[in-house]
């Protein structure tokens, strides 16, 4: 017997889902059964994190999810994701999903949002909707229906009915999409040859849009992204402006004017209700002659603007010589990799931390330090952010796992103080390779407690490998290494990262101490911070520490750790390193070296304490 629309929707109104007009054209277009087959519906009680009720319709594997099974609201979410369908943007659907997001949209007074994406099911593209509706339930309990359609033949048949034309547009801001645009550009570039004007190509991101999106819903995001394109075209207007996806657009123009023009955007987002809190940043690529390669433009105009993301002050910048050697610098860092590695030309830098108890050193945070043949010292800021770009970033995590490991047992063998050593591992060490196998496999191979190695993850780790990660950490701290929280409050969800994961350190971000002195805010955040963090029995760790007056002040609050320029810069592993260790290391940590030195080897004589003077001449031969 075919079940009805009201009894898939488990006998609750949908009223409000009915009030979006895009929805109630979709369930117009299907009958009950064609609806109930090409949909997957959840029901669930977000403040019990629980799968209340379930429909699933012809949807491949999707039908393997069964409440006994999936209980979790949150495993729900990943299966959707995962099982039913390839997503293009799969951090866009867990965001949409996300069910803290949920509880936020609700108390702003969101009931209700939708967002459609293109998804790849079997090698075949398809067109997926999904929404869902809040409400609370008869316990006072947000609960919500989640929805999952398959809208292809919805969108087969609109598209009978546009032109040829309107298939090259982009839906939602109606300009042209990445593809028309790249077919039009070249008409452009002639008409300003022909009146004698260099060309510009510009490309414009949103920065900060992903946290609009969660703050404000996808359905007033999409509101934006309108105005902006209206913006752009209210600006460009006898320009080719188009909508390449997402919050990226791209003009191509004539060059005069154009910086004041892009500038002015920001005057149209203040206008806007809570627009200032995105900006956008332009990247320009200005070409004067007809042999124009339209991606190559395109390509260094997005470089332009990738390399002001993380600057305040600055919204437009041209593609210049400068970039250009970037580029060539890129390229020799992605075909160089492996033999710095070889040659031993990436090397680990250890940089003190202190204890504010006792004032003295408690251990060291590895940093990598590329001397290369050709560039010389390169900063971590020029090669890391490449890596992980081309999925390389492991290579070097794991070589600094390596060499921390022989360093940790040189000195163990040479009856020199050891601290613990935190390394911060990157979100690609989770996809490319083991990490936590290879961190246990050089543990062992070095014959060294897993105490004396800390195991360092940002909130970006976390937020984009939430499932896969909660594991990882409970496999770490089960064996014995201590997981910390790195770059606490750089992100927008940093608490929520706290409520769902176990740390034992938390490392506040550095921003907090920018303006210490002249900010009072400042020390109120980092004060309550760490006061949360002694009731949930967590350290805290503060980095960026460069006066007396900001160690003196976290010492105050009762902040465990600090680490900074103030008490120690980072430096190689050398003879400066361990006389630094001797005259600062905690005397536990000395009791500590005896006894691993004596487990290791009972029948070899050693001395019943080490002192400084000891010392003196033992780090003397540890570079022999």
């Amino acid at each position: 017997m075919e079940k009805s629309f009201t009894e898939v929707i488990f006998k609750e109104p949908i009223i409000e889902w009915l009030k979006s007009r895009r929805f109630s054209d979709i369930i117009g277009f299907y009958s009950d059964q064609e609806f109930i087959n090409n949909s997957a519906i959840f029901m669930v009680d977000l403040d019990d994190n629980k799968l209340v009720r379930m429909h699933v319709g012809q949807f491949d594997k999707l039908r393997e999810i069964a409440p006994g099974k999936k209980a979790g609201y949150d495993q729900i979410l990943e299966a959707v994701v995962e099982q039913s369908v390839l997503f293009t943007s799969k951090e866009t659907i867990s965001l949409f999903f996300n069910r803290q997001v949920l509880f936020n949209r609700y108390r702003q007074g969101i009931r209700f949002d939708e967002v459609e994406l293109e998804c790849l099911v079997k090698s075949k593209v398809i067109w997926i909707h999904a929404n869902y509706m809040l409400f609370k339930s008869e316990n006072d309990h947000l609960c919500a229906y989640i929805l999952v359609m398959n809208i292809e033949e919805y969108h087969k048949q609109k598209d009978k009915t546009a032109s040829s034309f309107a298939r090259e547009i982009n839906p939602l801001t109606s300009l042209p999409n990445m593809f028309f645009f790249r077919q039009l550009a070249p008409n452009v570039v002639c008409q300003n040859i022909y009146e004698n004007n260099c060309t510009a190509f510009v490309h414009l991101d949103i920065d900060n849009f992903k946290a609009y999106n969660a703050r404000y819903g996808f359905s007033k995001g999409d509101q934006l992204l309108r105005y902006i394109a209206a913006s752009l075209q209210h600006l460009f207007s006898e320009d080719l402006v188009a909508h390449f996806g997402q919050d990226h657009f791209a003009i191509v123009t004539r060059e005069g004017g154009i910086e004041e023009r892009l500038l002015h955007l920001e005057d149209y987002l203040k206008s806007y209700p809570n627009g200032n809190m995105v900006h956008i940043k332009s990247g320009v690529y200005l070409i004067s002659d007809g042999e124009v390669d339209v991606s190559l433009a395109c390509d260094r105009a997005k470089i332009a603007c990738d390399s002001i993301k993380k600057q305040f002050d600055q919204s437009v910048r041209f593609f210049d010589e400068e970039l250009l050697s970037v580029l060539e610098k890129q390229k020799y860092i992605i075909d160089n990799i492996d033999k710095a590695i070889e040659r031993d030309e990436l090397k680990v830098y250890y940089q003190p931390v202190f204890s504010t108890k006792t004032g003295k050193l408690s251990g060291f945070e590895a940093l990598s330090r590329w001397n290369d043949q050709k560039y010389g010292f390169l900063s971590p800021g020029e090669y890391i952010e490449v890596l992980e770009k081309y999925r390389l970033i492991h290579k070097i995590d794991i070589h600094m796992i390596k060499r921390i490991c022989k360093d940790i047992k040189k000195l163990a063998d040479l009856s020199i103080p050891y601290v613990p050593v935190s390394v911060n591992l990157s979100r690609l060490d989770f996809e490319l390779c083991d990490i936590a196998n290879v961190i246990e496999s050089e543990i062992k191979k070095n014959n060294i407690p897993r105490h004396l190695l800390h195991i360092e993850i940002t909130e970006s780790v976390l937020t984009e490998n939430a499932d896969d990660l909660q594991e990882k950490i409970e496999f770490f701290q089960t064996k014995g290494y201590e997981v910390w929280m790195d770059d606490f409050g750089s992100g927008y969800s940093s608490l929520n990262v706290l409520k769902d994961y176990n740390f034992d350190v938390l490392k506040i971000d550095m921003l907090f101490l920018r303006d210490f002195e002249s900010n009072p805010k400042s020390k109120e955040i980092v004060a309550s911070i760490i006061e949360m963090a002694k009731k949930l029995g967590i350290d805290t760790l503060v980095e960026g520490v460069e006066t007396k007056e900001q160690y003196d002040y976290l010492k105050e609050i009762g902040c465990n750790k600090v680490q900074g320029y103030y008490l120690g810069r980072p430096g190689p592993f050398d003879k400066k390193l361990i006389s630094f260790i001797a005259k600062n290391v905690e005397s536990k940590n000395l009791k500590d070296t005896n006894n691993l030195i004596l487990e290791k080897s009972v029948t070899k004589k050693q001395d019943s304490i080490i002192t400084p003077r000891i010392l003196a001449t033992k780090y003397q031969r540890a570079f022999v």
